[in-house]
């Protein structure tokens, strides 16, 4: 799961943080990102059917969709979504953004997206995830020194820099005995030293 929270900006019609998006992008420009693989196609068209461009099964490439009105018992709901299906779900206040993501299994990211500082430390110290880029999504994987990784349902350990060798590695530990030792003098056959000790102990308990 991954997790956004966007903080609401008026833009013109037409407009996508500022920039033209009147016109619908086009999937087979060679800018436009493909699938790697298509295990769900035959599941993809009736989402397309009433845009101009469609999934396409040979080039593999998909239209972006904005998914709204969902319900609880949706599919995109329950599952990670490995393709280009981006569910909005709206919220007036941070603290229903911090409930609902809190109520469900642990993001493997969270993309907090405004301009307030302290809105996004906000999230940050409020959310459990296995990940944090503040106004974008996916820099912190590529950062090779600060640890990757998910945290409860979403994965675990860390990988990358030093945590990612911690990880990685076995650490055998070796244990050397000193040749003189206290306790085998309460070690059995017991004698009087061992017998006050326990005596001893027994009167601190009661």
């Amino acid at each position: 799961m991954l997790c956004w929270s966007v903080e609401a900006t008026a833009y013109p019609a037409g407009c996508l943080n500022g920039k033209d998006v009147s016109e619908e992008p086009d999937q087979f420009s060679p800018g436009f990102a493909a699938n790697l693989r298509f295990p769900h196609f035959p599941h993809f068209p009736h989402f397309s059917r009433f845009r101009k461009q469609q999934a396409n099964q040979e080039s593999r490439k998909i239209p972006l969709y904005l998914v709204l009105d969902t319900t609880p018992e949706m599919t995109i709901r329950k599952r990670e979504t490995f393709g280009p299906y981006l569910m909005v779900l709206p919220y007036q206040e941070p603290r229903e953004v911090i409930d609902y993501v809190n109520s469900h299994d642990r993001p493997l990211a969270l993309y907090p997206s405004t301009n307030k500082k302290k809105l996004a430390n906000l999230y940050i110290n409020r959310i459990m995830s296995g990940g944090v880029t503040v106004n974008d999504a996916l820099p912190h994987v590529a950062q090779h020194d600060i640890p990757f990784g998910g945290v409860g349902q979403s994965g675990l350990g860390h990988y990358h820099g030093y945590e990612g060798f911690i990880s990685c590695s076995k650490l055998r530990p070796v244990f050397y005995q000193a040749r003189f030792l206290t306790l085998k003098f309460l070690a059995p056959p017991y004698g009087k030293l061992a017998t006050r000790a326990f005596d001893f102990l027994a009167r601190l308990k009661d």
